[in-house]
């Protein structure tokens, strides 16, 4: 279960940055950021480290639900982690995802526009959970996308993805991102079936 008060953390912090990449602070104020955040940090980083081996593990006996289960700290969609942009994926039948998600002003490239990357991120994260979904140990082999109109920002903009072939080593995966009656872009990936203890082996130890 996602902790309540580390999704507000992680929200409040969202918040902090979108101000800073919006609005111009006089040096006294962004001083005043920066010893806040080192001192927050600091306090943060005296508590025990994530056994993300173990987090990882435990999505694969979590029961079916509408919500489909991932690590709420993952870079690009995670609700915990302050940096991504905020999306919570359900199942959509048996062989797809959907999510609506709102791109914020920190991850916009031209006006009102999302950047091309942070698109890219979010089509390998939800094509991820259609992974998850499946119950399949695999890794992102090659992902393209073709950009069709801009994303915009500050408003709901749904992803949806979904299985097209299912092999013993691949998986085709195609997605789109859609704001009302617009496909803004599309997307396809493949994805490389691998041992679990794969993901185990790659995680540090914590110290």
């Amino acid at each position: 279960m996602t902790n309540v008060a580390l999704v507000e953390a992680a929200a409040a912090l969202r918040e902090l940055a979108a101000a800073l990449v919006d609005h111009e602070a006089d040096e006294e104020t962004l001083a005043a950021v920066a010893d806040a955040a080192r001192t927050l940090a600091d306090r943060v980083s005296t508590g025990p480290r994530l056994d993300r081996a173990a987090r990882m593990s435990a999505l694969a006996t979590t029961e079916r639900t509408p919500e489909v289960a991932a690590l709420p700290e993952r870079p690009v969609g995670g609700l915990t982690n302050p940096t991504a942009v905020p999306m919570v994926v359900h199942r959509a039948g048996d062989r797809g995802v959907v999510a609506e998600v709102v791109i914020d002003s920190l991850f916009q490239g031209g006006e009102g526009r999302a950047h091309g990357g942070i698109v890219a991120g979010l089509f390998d994260d939800i094509t991820g959970h259609v992974v998850t979904m499946l119950g399949v140990p695999a890794v992102t082999g090659r992902l393209s996308v073709a950009y069709r109109a801009p994303t915009p920002t500050d408003v709901p903009v749904v992803f949806r993805a979904w299985v097209m072939q299912k092999g013993d080593r691949r998986i085709l995966i195609e997605a789109e991102a859609r704001h009302g009656d617009t496909v803004t872009a599309t997307a396809e990936a493949v994805f490389v079936v691998v041992d679990d203890q794969r993901f185990v082996r790659h995680i540090p130890q914590a110290r």
